[in-house]
């Protein structure tokens, strides 16, 4: 069998189309790479860094609704800072009585994951606890 570079030079036609001549094994290998190129662009995978961030929740139910003193106990920090990051808008929140007495600020399982992918490396939280916590009768 011949190597590509002692094949003729490819001839280039009065309209500008180009023949190169090349053996067969070498063109059904160039073929097996151009369907495996497009099919991996037309059905991407997630890695897995994109997967894991896909699935972990931290423990956290999305859909459970939490108070402030449950988020001040999962994050480990004081009714100041949870307060002061409702103000400065890096949370988002509820307001009444919305899962029931006692506390009138509210979070959703979602609200508190999406906070802490956004600003746990820049504020340096530490790992999230997990709070088995379950959804109200009546809030789902």
């Amino acid at each position: 069998m011949q190597d590509l570079t002692t094949h003729p030079p490819p001839q280039v036609q009065s309209d500008g189309q180009v023949f190169v001549a090349i053996p067969i094994e070498k063109f059904n290998t160039l073929m097996d790479y151009v369907q495996r190129i497009v099919i991996a662009v037309e059905h991407p995978t997630p890695g897995p860094r994109e997967a894991a961030v896909e699935v972990d929740n931290y423990g956290i139910n999305p859909v459970a609704l939490f108070n402030d003193q449950d988020l001040q106990q999962m994050i480990g920090v004081c009714e100041k800072t949870t307060y002061r990051w409702r103000k400065e808008g890096f949370i988002e929140y509820q307001i009444g009585a919305v899962g029931g007495s006692g506390s009138r600020i509210w979070y959703t399982g979602q609200q508190i994951i999406d906070f802490y992918r956004r600003y746990a490396v820049s504020k340096k939280l530490k790992r999230l606890n997990p709070n088995e916590k379950v959804i109200p009768k009546g809030h789902v």
